[in-house]
């Protein structure tokens, strides 16, 4: 459903046990400002357009990843929408979650994502392209770009969806891996701004 969809308008919807939710390309699903989508346990987005309008921080965040894997295909895209920083949606990744991009791969559209997982693979980019634009702005932790042909970490402009500013991504305080010698990481449009150490 484009327009109803899917909407955690208040508490915690928790995804485990290998759930997922396709979307078919217009299946929707909602976290509103006083919702969260927690991921406990494996779970995959396909095809889902996700609005994460929930700003909170840490095990507060709109999507918390908790010692779980949550799977980004399809072409999955996550909008955090908001024109300044405190305005955008929040996606948090524990010290022991993963965010794995797979398939036909997913889009970060003007998040704001904070990895703490600093052991391991906070975010695996593999056979798949990752998309971040309007904005997104990565924070800590650890992302890699698998040898595996396709993974690729894209960085666009954006078309400002869902009230977000337009303007490329922002990786602070990460840990990069790129092992793919062929398409690695491309700056298509848009600046790539990299700080914090």
């Amino acid at each position: 459903n484009a327009t109803d969809g899917i909407d955690v308008a208040t508490g915690v919807l928790t995804l485990n046990g290998g759930t997922q939710i396709n979307g078919s390309g217009s299946g929707t699903l909602t976290i509103e400002s006083t919702g969260q989508l927690a991921i406990t346990g494996s779970a995959t987005l396909n095809d889902v357009i996700v609005d994460d309008d929930g700003i909170g921080a840490g095990v507060g965040a709109g999507i918390y990843v908790s010692g779980a894997t949550l799977t980004l295909d399809g072409g999955t895209q996550i909008q955090g929408g908001g024109p300044l920083l405190a305005d955008r949606g929040t996606l948090t990744i524990g010290p022991t979650g993963e965010l794995q991009i797979t398939g036909a791969g997913a889009a970060l559209d003007g998040v704001n994502v904070s990895d703490n997982n600093t052991a391991t693979i906070g975010i695996d980019v593999s056979g798949a392209i990752l998309t971040l634009n309007d904005s997104t702005v990565i924070s800590g932790g650890t992302l890699t770009v698998e040898s595996t042909t396709g993974s690729k970490l894209e960085i666009t402009t954006g078309t400002g969806a869902d009230g977000a500013t337009a303007g490329g991504a922002t990786l602070d305080d990460v840990i990069v891996t790129d092992s793919n010698a062929t398409d690695g990481i491309d700056v298509a449009t848009g600046v790539l701004t990299l700080n914090g150490g």
